[in-house]
């Protein structure tokens, strides 16, 4: 049994679940960025600058989320799944469009993911595949 993993899971079981929960966390990162892109599109309906770069930031976020860095006002220490962003998403720059969930829903994908590497790190090649077929993404 590895430490830190429950008696009832094998570690290969708990990367396993631990990867199905970050892919629930993207998809409800998905979500509200379109929730928020619904809400820029109405607020900022006579600012096309506005509603085109967020139309921007959303597909950045479906093509990849990690291209897309939560604000948080301090750099992290050890693995950093943002470390590849070309864009910070800043609370400031949106008043009233969601912007509140929009950004938790990019901290939560972002530590989800961090927590299945770090598992998935853990595990023999043989294992990470019996995990994760292919191999883990962000």
């Amino acid at each position: 049994m590895a430490i830190g993993v429950p008696k009832k899971f094998t570690p290969v079981d708990h990367c396993t679940r631990k990867y199905d929960e970050f892919l629930d966390s993207r998809n409800l990162l998905r979500r509200k960025a379109e929730e928020f892109l619904i809400r820029v599109e109405k607020e900022y309906r006579h600012d096309q600058p506005r509603q085109k770069y967020a139309e921007e930031l959303v597909r950045k976020l479906y093509r990849d989320w990690s291209q897309v860095r939560p604000y948080t006002g301090k750099g992290k220490i050890g693995f950093d799944p943002f470390k590849q962003a070309n864009e910070e998403f800043k609370l400031s720059q949106w008043a009233n469009v969601g912007q509140n969930a929009l950004h938790a829903a990019l901290l939560d994908c972002g530590e989800k993911f961090v927590f299945v590497h770090t598992l998935y790190e853990k595990l023999l090649p043989a294992e990470q595949q019996q995990a994760i077929p292919g191999r883990l993404k962000p």
